[in-house]
């Protein structure tokens, strides 16, 4: 099952990452890769029980965008190294949460409900870029706590660097709601394919 092995492998990079902070010094970045690594790993294993594969895809969702911020964005220092990989990253990662979310919405609307896509891709849009604000008020509060400088970039002062952060979130969530219909119906297809090879 590639997702068990895409789920390994974002754990070792994620743990080499919290290592390589340890021996820069940088505790405080350790600590976060671990606790988020906990996290993320600790819903999978307390429903596990239960064989709920949607939760095996949240910890690959989470990890990877874990991965992507910590190994590639702060650990290989692209942040730094390649313009506007933060803009990448936020498109990214607005339309990756976008996408559970609009699943994870679908599956709790009434399917009766008329325009129920159009409703999932609103509080979609309104939800992601909102999850992006938030993300905005924690860089904001870690560089006035830690002294750091996540807000701004080589090409944009924080102000403006901000902005197009909100800018990117807003679009990702869009083309997740934009998307959101077609995954869902692939998802019920491998299910439907799932249940039929297992004869039930």
């Amino acid at each position: 099952m590639w997702e068990a092995r895409a789920i390994w492998l974002l754990r070792i990079a994620i743990v080499a990452s919290a290592g390589v902070f340890v021996a820069q010094g940088e505790l405080i970045l350790a600590a976060c890769c671990v606790v988020s690594l906990a996290a993320a790993i600790v819903p999978t294993h307390i429903v596990s029980a239960a064989r709920l594969s949607t939760w095996i895809d949240l910890e690959l969702v989470v990890l990877w965008l874990l991965a992507t911020h910590v190994v590639l964005g702060i650990a290989l220092d692209l942040y730094s190294r390649v313009p506007w990989f933060d803009k990448i990253l936020h498109l990214e990662a607005s339309g990756v949460v976008g996408l559970v979310v609009f699943v994870s919405v679908d599956a709790v609307i009434d399917q009766r409900v008329k325009g129920r896509w159009l409703l999932d891709g609103v509080l979609i849009v309104i939800g992601t870029t909102g999850v992006g604000a938030m993300w905005e008020i924690a860089e904001f509060t870690a560089d006035h706590a830690f002294h750091w400088w996540t807000q701004g970039s080589p090409q944009l002062d924080p102000l403006p660097d901000t902005m197009w952060d909100l800018v990117c979130d807003g679009v990702g969530a869009t083309l997740a709601a934009l998307a959101g219909p077609t995954v869902v119906a692939l998802r019920r297809r491998r299910a439907a394919a799932i249940v039929d090879r297992a004869g039930l």
